[in-house]
Order: structure tokens, then C-alpha cells, then sequence
């Protein structure tokens, strides 16, 4: 019995494993998409002008319809339709899996835990639409206690409840059922996407409701969602919509989206017969209205409403200012006919109607500097001044029971009452709040905080004695707005300038600190020159003598490249038992000593900005394991274990600079070895997930010693170029700031973790792209090679492996000597076969430069010659010269190599790949 369930546990485990492992798989097979696969698209009944799929219409139009069939052909991908009545069915069918797209829906926190979003293709305001009588919508927490119809799970229900968290929301399934609950009454406002309200009112032509007013909030914004499941097709139609015709959306656009018609004009109608109007405004309430002397008003809402009242065929017989409670007062005894600057709140509307809002500002709190006050909640136990009778007062009240209201006649005596210490803040709308702190230049009052879902709106506040005045101020109110507004604002910005501002001061002022920045602009020009002078001078220096010390580094390598060249060709030909130590001798020092020039010359290239690497592919473990089979020996003879430890699968081909990162490797290699005296020396790689596609991998190396370690204070520095500091691990300094160089500009990181004692770990981190295998190719058939070096060395040892390959081989030391060989090889009469099968060149030689060879073959030669390919070669291979020289007609620009043998057999090799039996011509030959 213990044996069966012994059995059975161990099945059912490796059955959990083998569903686990295979879920990825199949996630992956999900996430690719193809042309021709279809996506199931979900789409509400009614929501124009996005989409609309009603019961009985055979297909689904709209704005959207017409995106996705644009985004099918470029895409490829086929968009089935499903039909849903309510928007939850269909974000829930979204988180399901049932439907993988839907069109239309705005981003919020809540809903980006369970859908995905593309980037917006249309952005729409929300607006609240009720009966046409209506002239006033207020955005009070409570909507002034009316009732507010909101469609479920659409994003106006989160919005409404966050602006109005007071107001009475009732949900309902679709736009269509709210407008039809205004219709009957049940509800004050339906508020809703713009497009769509207008479109549906559209089809109600006798209806009594009209858009009353319009917002913009962030969440206008409609895209394309998916489920979380599905991002790669997220992505791909993100990607589409970002390359779309900027036409082609506008089109869209003005199609489907066409601007607001403007409103009608107003009637004429010179014979209204009503009493002039009595108008009160708040002294002092800058910038909206002011007493600028007696009897005279002024501001923004005074000019506003000699406009209004013009157009609306109604005459001003004065402007009286008052107080907040007095003109309250007036208002709902009859006494006051207007009053600018009042909000729409419940408390009011049974004493007085209104009209607007004409202007919004977020409520702010101003506090003394020493005593900044951020929001209301640190307000506990403390004083708020605020106007007498302001809108503010009873949400406040409600909302904050615990901060004490202290109560002022207007908002300069709530300032005072600031300054003198008899309140903590104040609370008023932020326009008004910033005109009247500008003057107080020397106040210590300042804005700190906003309210939350408060704001300070302007209306026009009518008694109810002229209730029947309201649509028509309401039309021409609208009219000001939308034509006559900018001009005001930018009129009444002109004339506050020049009242404000003390030209004569200003003049004098300026004047003075003209004069104090002539001085400093003398005085900086004078330093900055003297400075720019020693900068250069120092930076000529620094730059000529690391030409010359770069100078002398290519001279002594191009010298210690032939010895290196000579010794592998001398060990080669079988030398005796005495002379194979010398040898070996000999080796070791010139490539330790061509190791150090070549880190030199690569640094002066890596800060002169003309290194580039050479990246081809290559076999990723054959490049490791190169580099760990050179320092093997070094290894052996310390009696060090050196090895190399695959963490992953290394097979396949990639592109990368294998001669830089084996360059790199061999730094680290030898660091390893030279500091450590027992113990091993590893080698770890291993490619990782990358995130720049699925072609590539992120290459990590690790090399791991056993050694002395690196002592925290030298770790900071250890990269640094010619930093040894005579301790952990001494040298010339060159490799470890060379190879964190290189990894660098490899677009990768290398560290370091280590501690005194306790080896050390390099490790070094960087993409690589997976390549093709290239084609193996056999070496060209050459019989005669013209080697045209002007170094006699190099060119003996050329000469040598080329006729240890049974090659002949004619040495030309300079590019006169080569013209002559070649003119001699293809002469006589009728000669279309070059007695030469291939031209190895040096790149500078004693009379000229490669280049010019090539000319010379190109056109002196006479016409019908099949001339041998040339192959340049140089020291330093530099992006600009290897692409001058390609196009002049070489077959390849390659770098000499101290082993001549490992040269020439690339050469050939390279001969090998471009031949096709013949010699092929040079460009214009």
C-alpha cells in the first residue's frame, strides 16, 4: 500500500511539472501573431459615433470600424465582431478571454490591473446634457443637489464619482436608457462622451435636452484594450497606430468627429422692455472686478457683462459694489437684479437663479511662510479664514468638522487677518488668490495647497424677480465666451501692465543693472578668454604627445609583429633541442610586449572616438574557448587548474568582435593566473533572455580566481587607466581600464566582486545577435602572389609562408616596383590571363598609398586586361580608410597579424570566397 501511494504521489507530481513547463509554451504560441490569424473583437450595441452594432443590422459601422479595417490591412489580421448590450459583459469577457479586443475605452488605474492599452487615436471631452431650460451647471461635490444619470462601468461613472462624490449617480445600462430617464424627469443631467450625446440628441429632434456644458479630463482619451494575456498583439497594434497616415486620422476625424456647430445668433429684438439692470460685484475681487475709484468698476466680469447685456438687448443701469453676504442679501430681497462672481450651490437656488459658469478656478490655501499649510487635515484644531456666505463654507464644514472657520468680510480682510496672526490659512479660488498676493510684494503670505473636488466658479447670479431673463442672458453669455473673451482677458492684461508698473523706476532700474552686467559680461570675457587660452594649450599638448607616444607604439609593434612572425615560422621548421627554448623565449616576450603597444594604441583609439568593431559571426564557444587554451600553459606552469564552465548551451553562431572580447578575456585570464598562487582559475559563461528582441541574448562571462583578492579601497579604482597603486595587483594599469573600455563600447557593464583573501569574480555582461552559419569556403587557387610591403622583414616572412603553400611569391618594396611587375606580367599582344592571381599591398608603402595602385590598375592598364583582385592590408584597419579602399576596387582591407602562417591562410581564404575561376575586374576596368 505505501508502494502504490508512494507511485501514485510521484505521477502526479511529474504530470503538475509537465503542465507547468508546457503553459509557457503555450502563452508563447498565443503572443505570436501572424497575418491572416483572426482577433474576436467586442463592440457595445449602440455607443456612436465609435460603434454601433444594433439588433438586426447586418454588419457593425462607426469610427472605430473603419480604424480596425485599416489597421487589418496593414496588419493582416482578420477582426471578428461580438455584439455585447452592456460594457461589464464585455470587460468581463475581455478578463475571460472570450473576446481579445474592444475599441473605445479609456485608461484608468482600476482598469489597467486587468486590461492592456494601446496609445489614444482619439481624444473626446465629457459633457453634461439636461433640459434646455436649465442655464446653470454647477461642479459642486453635490452638483448643487441635483442628480446626475451615469452609464454603467463606463468610465464617466468612475469620473462622476470622484467629482461629485455628493451628488445622487444613478447607473444606468446604456446612453440611450439615460437620456430617456432625463426626458421623463427622473433625472436633472445625463453626462456622458460629447460625440455620443450629441449624436444621440441628434435623433431626438423634439426632445427639451441640450448639451449645457463640457469638460476635459485626462480619461478622454479612447483606445484599443485587450486582456492582460495579450500583449504581443497590444504591441503590434500600438506599433500600427503609431505609424498611421497623419491624413488618414484626420480624415477619420473630421469625419466622425466633426466640431461643435456654432450656436445660433441671437434674435434681434430692439424692443425688449425691461428696467435696466442692477448689477453688484465684490470689491476688491481681482482680477474679475474692482472698484478702481467711486462709482467707477472695472475687471474681467464687469467688462464681460457690459458685452453680455449688449447682446443680449439689455441695458446696465449701474455697478454697485458689496459685500459677499450683501449681495446675497439684495439679491433675494429684489434689491440687486445681478450679482457677478456667485457659485451654483443648493443652499442658494430657492432665493435666486443663476447663470454660467463663466470662469473656474481650484479652490487654494494661503498660509504665513513660517507656517505652510498643504491641506486641509493639518488644519485640525487650527483657524481658516473665509469670506461670510462663501459657497465653500458648508463642505467644508461637512467635510472637516474639526477645523475652526473664522469668518471676513472680504478676502483682503481674511489676508490681514493672516498677517496679524488671528488665522493659520485662508481658503479662495487661485486666480484671485494670485492677483492679490502680486501687490503685497512685501507680504510673507503665500499659496501652499489645493482642496480637493472644490472649485471657485463664477456665475450670474438673477433674482428671482428676473428668473425670466435667464435663457437669454444664458445665449449671450455663451456667445461672449466663445468670441468676445480672449479680447477682454487680453485687453484687460494690457491696461493692469501699465497701471501697475513705475515706467520712470523701472528705467532707472533697468539702467543700473545694464551697467552691473557690462561689468560682469568684461569681466567674465576677460577670464573666460584667459582660461580657453590655457585649456587649449594644455589640450595641444596632452593630444601631441599622445600622438607621438602612439607614433612610437605602432613603430615598435610593426618591428616586434615581424620578430613574432619570424619565430613562428622558425618553429616551424623544425629547430633543434637547443634552439626551441630560445624560441619559445622569444615568443613570450614579444607578445607580451605586442600585448602592451596594442593596449595602448586601442586606448588612444577608444579616446580619439576611431576604434570600431569588427562584428562577424562567430562560434561563441570555439571564441571562449580560444582564449582559454592561450593561458592554459601559463596556467600549468603555476600549477594553476584552468577551467571553463558552460552555464547554458553556447552552440550557435553570433555576431560579435571576436579578436576585441578574446582581448578582453585574455586580460582577465592573465590577472587571474598572475595573482593566484594555488587553487583554480574559471571561466563561466552563459546567454540569458535579452530585452531587445528575440534574436538576441544577453552574454555573461564570469572570470573566477582563487587568489589574494582585491581589497575594498582598490576595487574603487581598479578600472582606471595606469592605476596600480603598487599593492593587490600591480602592472602597467592599461589592461583592466582597456577591457572595461572595450565592454563598453561592447553596449555592456563589467564588475567586480571581490574581498581581501577571498578571489576575485570579473564579471562582464553585454547583447549579442544571433547570426547564420557563414559558408565554409575552400581556398582560392593561387599560383603567384605580387606582395607589395615595404618593410623588408614582414615582406621575407610573407614571402616565406606563401612559398612554404608551394605559392611564388614577387616582392615589391615599392609601389613603382609593383606597377612595373604588374605592366611586365601582362604583357604581349592578346594576354587575358594575369600571370599574377592575387596583389597583397600594404597600405602605406615608402612612394604612396595603396590607392593608388588601385588607380593605376584601373586605368593605365589597357582596356580588356583581366586584372588579379587586391587585398590591402594595414596595422590598423580604420572604418574610413577600409571603405575608401573597398571602393577604389580592393577585395578586402584586412589587419596584419603577427603570425604570418594564420595571415596568409586567411587571405586565401578570403581569395577563396570571392572566386569564381576568373579574376575579377575592378570597378571602371
Amino acid at each position: 500500500m505505501h508502494g502504490w501511494r508512494s507511485w501514485t504521489y510521484w505521477g502526479v507530481s511529474g504530470l503538475a511539472a509537465l503542465c507547468i513547463a508546457a503553459a509557457p509554451a503555450r502563452a508563447a504560441e498565443r503572443d505570436v501573431l501572424k497575418a491572416g490569424d483572426v482577433v474576436t473583437v467586442g463592440l457595445l450595441e449602440r455607443f456612436p459615433p465609435f460603434h454601433e452594432w444594433q439588433p438586426g443590422q447586418p454588419a457593425p459601422t462607426g469610427m472605430d470600424v473603419e480604424l480596425l479595417a485599416e489597421l487589418s490591412r496593414q496588419t493582416g489580421l482578420r477582426f471578428r465582431y461580438e455584439r455585447f448590450a452592456e460594457f461589464p459583459a464585455l470587460q468581463q469577457a475581455l478578463a475571460d478571454g472570450r473576446v481579445r479586443l474592444t475599441t473605445a475605452v479609456a485608461q484608468t488605474p482600476e482598469r489597467a490591473l486587468t486590461l492592456r492599452f494601446t496609445r489614444p487615436y482619439a481624444s473626446v471631452q465629457q459633457a453634461f446634457v439636461g433640459a434646455a431650460a436649465i442655464t446653470s451647471v454647477p461642479a459642486t461635490p453635490d452638483l448643487s443637489g441635483r442628480r446626475v444619470a451615469v452609464t454603467r462601468g463606463y468610465v464617466t461613472e468612475s469620473i462622476a464619482a470622484e467629482r461629485f462624490p455628493s451628488a445622487s449617480r444613478p447607473a444606468y445600462a446604456n446612453v440611450t436608457a439615460a437620456l430617456d430617464a432625463a426626458e421623463r424627469g427622473d433625472v436633472d443631467f445625463v453626462f456622458e462622451a460629447l460625440p455620443t450625446l450629441r449624436t444621440l440628441l441628434a435623433e431626438r429632434p423634439r426632445s427639451h435636452l441640450a448639451v449645457l456644458r463640457t469638460y476635459g479630463f485626462p480619461e478622454g482619451h479612447l483606445r484599443l484594450a485587450t486582456g492582460m494575456r495579450d500583449a504581443a498583439l497590444v504591441r503590434q497594434l500600438d506599433a500600427t497606430l503609431a505609424a498611421l497616415d497623419p491624413a488618414f486620422t484626420k480624415a477619420l476625424r473630421d469625419k466622425w468627429l466633426p466640431p461643435a456647430p456654432p450656436p445660433p445668433p441671437l434674435p434681434a429684438d430692439d424692443t425688449l422692455d425691461v428696467a435696466p439692470l442692477r448689477v453688484g460685484y465684490l470689491s476688491g475681487d481681482l482680477p474679475f472686478t474692482t472698484e478702481v475709484r467711486p462709482g467707477v468698476a472695472d475687471g474681467l466680469g464687469i467688462r464681460m457683462m457690459k458685452e453680455v447685456a449688449q447682446r443680449a438687448g439689455l441695458q446696465v443701469a449701474s455697478f454697485q459694489p458689496m459685500s459677499l453676504a450683501d449681495g446675497l442679501e439684495a439679491l433675494a430681497d429684489g434689491r440687486l437684479d445681478v450679482m457677478l462672481g456667485l457659485t451654483d450651490i443648493a443652499e442658494r437656488r430657492d432665493r435666486m437663479t443663476f447663470v454660467g459658469p463663466y470662469r473656474a478656478n481650484p479652490l487654494v490655501l494661503i498660509s504665513p511662510r513660517q507656517f505652510s499649510v498643504w491641506d486641509l487635515q493639518q488644519l485640525a484644531g487650527q483657524r481658516l479664514a473665509m469670506i461670510r456666505g462663501y459657497f465653500g463654507q458648508p463642505y467644508i464644514r461637512a467635510a472637516y468638522p474639526m477645523v475652526d472657520i473664522v469668518e471676513c468680510t472680504s478676502f483682503d480682510d481674511c489676508l490681514t487677518l493672516l498677517e496679524e496672526g488671528r488665522a493659520e490659512a485662508a481658503l479662495y479660488g487661485l486666480q484671485g488668490a494670485y492677483a492679490r498676493l502680486g501687490p503685497r510684494s512685501g507680504s510673507r503670505l503665500h499659496i501652499t495647497g489645493t482642496v480637493p473636488g472644490l472649485y471657485d466658479e463664477h456665475n450670474l447670479g438673477l433674482s428671482l424677480a428676473r428668473a425670466t431673463l435667464a435663457p437669454r442672458l444664458r445665449d449671450a453669455l455663451n456667445a461672449v465666451l466663445a468670441e468676445d473673451m480672449p479680447r477682454i482677458e487680453r485687453e484687460w492684461a494690457q491696461s493692469e501692465v501699465r497701471a501697475r508698473v513705475d515706467w520712470q523706476r523701472v528705467r532707472l532700474s533697468a539702467y543700473a543693472a545694464g551697467a552691473a552686467l557690462l561689468a560682469l559680461a568684461l569681466a567674465w570675457w576677460w577670464h573666460s578668454r584667459t582660461l580657453r587660452r590655457e585649456i587649449e594649450r594644455t589640450r595641444r599638448a596632452r593630444q601631441e604627445s599622445e600622438q607621438y607616444l602612439a607614433f612610437l607604439a605602432h613603430e615598435v609593434r610593426n618591428s616586434l609583429q615581424s620578430v613574432s612572425g619570424a619565430v613562428a615560422l622558425l618553429r616551424g621548421s623544425s629547430p633543434g633541442i637547443a634552439e626551441r627554448p630560445l624560441l619559445d623565449v622569444l615568443g613570450r616576450s614579444s607578445r607580451a610586449t605586442l600585448g602592451l603597444l596594442n593596449a595602448l594604441l586601442d586606448r588612444h583609439r577608444l579616446h580619439e572616438g576611431r576604434l570600431a568593431l569588427e562584428l562577424r559571426p562567430e562560434s561563441l564557444e570555439r571564441c571562449l574557448r580560444e582564449a582559454v587554451d592561450e593561458i592554459q600553459p601559463m596556467a600549468q606552469a603555476k600549477g594553476l587548474a584552468l577551467a571553463f564552465e558552460r552555464r547554458t548551451p553556447l552552440d550557435g553562431w553570433w555576431r560579435l568582435d571576436a579578436l576585441r572580447l578574446q582581448q578582453v578575456l585574455r586580460n582577465l585570464l592573465v590577472n587571474a593566473v598572475k595573482y593566484t598562487d594555488s587553487g583554480q582559475v574559471t571561466l563561466a559563461a552563459g546567454l540569458e533572455p535579452s530585452a531587445r528582441g528575440a534574436v538576441w541574448r544577453r552574454l555573461v562571462i564570469a572570470v573566477i580566481d582563487s587568489g589574494a583578492g582585491v581589497a575594498a579601497a582598490s576595487r574603487e579604482r581598479i578600472f582606471e587607466p595606469f592605476h596600480t597603486e603598487g599593492g593587490d595587483r600591480p602592472g602597467s594599469g592599461l589592461g583592466l581600464g582597456l577591457s572595461r573600455d572595450l565592454v563598453h563600447a561592447f553596449g555592456g557593464t563589467i564588475e567586480v566582486d571581490s574581498a581581501a583573501g577571498a578571489g576575485a569574480t570579473f564579471t562582464l555582461a553585454f547583447d549579442v545577435e544571433a547570426a547564420e552559419q557563414p559558408p565554409q569556403a575552400a581556398p582560392g587557387h593561387v599560383d603567384r602572389v605580387l606582395v607589395v610591403e615595404d618593410s623588408p622583414v614582414y615582406g621575407l616572412l610573407l614571402r616565406q609562408a606563401f612559398e612554404n603553400l608551394g605559392i611564388a611569391v614577387v616582392l615589391a618594396e615599392t609601389l613603382e616596383a609593383a606597377r612595373g611587375a604588374l605592366v611586365e606580367s601582362v604583357a604581349g599582344a592578346g594576354v587575358t590571363t594575369p600571370s599574377f592571381d592575387l596583389v597583397l599591398c600594404d597600405r602605406y608603402v615608402g612612394d604612396g598609398e595603396a590607392g593608388e595602385l588601385l588607380r593605376f590598375m584601373r586605368d593605365a592598364v589597357r582596356p580588356g586586361v583581366r586584372l588579379p583582385p587586391v587585398i590591402c592590408m594595414s596595422a590598423e584597419v580604420e572604418p574610413e580608410a577600409q571603405a575608401r579602399l573597398l571602393a577604389a576596387g580592393a577585395r578586402e582591407v584586412l589587419a596584419k597579424e603577427s603570425d604570418v602562417r594564420v595571415f596568409v591562410l586567411r587571405v586565401l581564404a578570403l581569395l577563396g570566397q570571392g572566386a569564381d575561376g576568373e579574376a575579377a575586374p575592378l570597378p571602371g576596368a
